[in-house]
């Protein structure tokens, strides 16, 4: 095998193959976080609908296969294949894990975020444009993936693959622009819709999550789409290019996992030792809303205590109950639904 590397001029080896090594580590602590996630999304929510669990099951198998092929690539460029230039600069199995999983993965979480804003607007053409933009990007970087390990080499994907990458980078960015600001339009119009106290309350923390959440995965967009451009002679861009579906699918499982509520923490209004009368509002519609789990020591409550429930519009609000009885749906009803399914 020939141990001689031509590479491209102004090229630095060391910031060539560097970008997979870090990219490696960060994909690795963050895979990190999503276990745990999973595993109290698993715990805390056994009753959630078939649809929720699924997409949670999906997008953590395809991030575990895709931490697992992008471990493989750094255990040959920095062990197996140290000192021969030509492994250092093969693209291995990177075509797999980086443009098509990520591409794949990303889509599966977008799309969740259109069937959130369908569910919450009840509105066909933002959910659409959502859909279309999570596709076209699963395309392009599925696209991408197959002339990468066409290529074969990473110092020549920009000469190669630069068209695919940005459209594949400018319509992912796109798409988390859509989701962000369509979630916070949308919420933020039911919030001034509501009359009750507890549907405004849920919703400003929805608002705050989705601007948190979405700040996060556009900000990777846009230091993928930047360095790819401005430094055409490394391959720095990989890095928040590998970390961005770890991002989306731990941002996705976050907004599930906001539904817990830690009695006696810090975040809790109320006091640790009177938790009786306290509920929290779950992510399911109300009329089909049922109790969870509840973990409490009825004989000693103090400390910490997870309180995880899902409450009816009865609960929450007597007066209005006895309202919405003799109607068949009131505003606030429609609005205090958890804005992850359609009725």
């Amino acid at each position: 095998m020939s141990t001689t590397l031509q590479l491209p001029p102004g090229m630095d080896i060391t910031l060539l193959t560097g970008p997979l090594l870090l990219a490696s580590l960060f994909n690795w602590g963050l895979f990190g976080i999503l276990i745990v996630q999973a595993y109290i999304y698993y715990i805390a929510f056994p009753l959630d609908n078939y649809k929720l669990k699924g997409v949670v099951a999906v997008t953590f198998i395809l991030e575990m296969i895709q931490v697992i092929l992008s471990t493989h690539d750094a255990f040959r460029v920095s062990a197996s294949g140290w000192g021969n230039p030509v492994e250092l600069d093969s693209i291995g199995l990177n075509w797999l894990s980086i443009p098509i999983l990520s591409g794949i993965i990303s889509c599966v979480c977008r799309l969740f975020y259109g069937w959130r804003i369908y569910a919450l607007s009840g509105e066909l053409h933002m959910p659409f444009i959502v859909a279309f933009l999570a596709v076209g990007q699963a395309i392009a970087a599925i696209y991408d993936g197959v002339l990468t390990l066409k290529v074969g080499h990473i110092s020549f994907l920009r000469q190669h693959a630069f068209t695919t990458t940005l459209i594949w980078a400018f319509s992912s960015l796109a798409c988390d622009v859509a989701v962000t600001g369509s979630m916070f339009y949308y919420l933020w119009r039911a919030k001034q819709l509501s009359s009750r106290k507890q549907t405004a309350s849920l919703l400003t923390r929805l608002i705050n999550l989705t601007v948190e959440t979405g700040v996060i995965y556009t900000t990777a967009t846009i230091l993928d789409c930047v360095l790819f451009i401005a430094y055409p002679d490394n391959t720095i861009y990989i890095v928040p290019l590998t970390i961005t579906s770890k991002l989306y699918t731990n941002c996705l499982i976050a907004v599930l996992n906001s539904r817990l509520r830690i009695f006696g923490g810090r975040n809790d209004g109320g006091s640790s030792g009177d938790m009786g009368g306290t509920l929290d509002v779950s992510f399911e519609l109300p009329t089909r809303a049922k109790q969870l789990i509840r973990t409490r020591d009825e004989q000693h409550n103090e400390g910490i205590t997870i309180d995880i429930s899902q409450v009816t519009d009865a609960q929450l609000d007597p007066e209005s109950a006895s309202q919405s009885a003799r109607a068949s749906i009131t505003a606030d009803d429609k609005l205090s639904r958890f804005p992850f399914e359609k009725s």
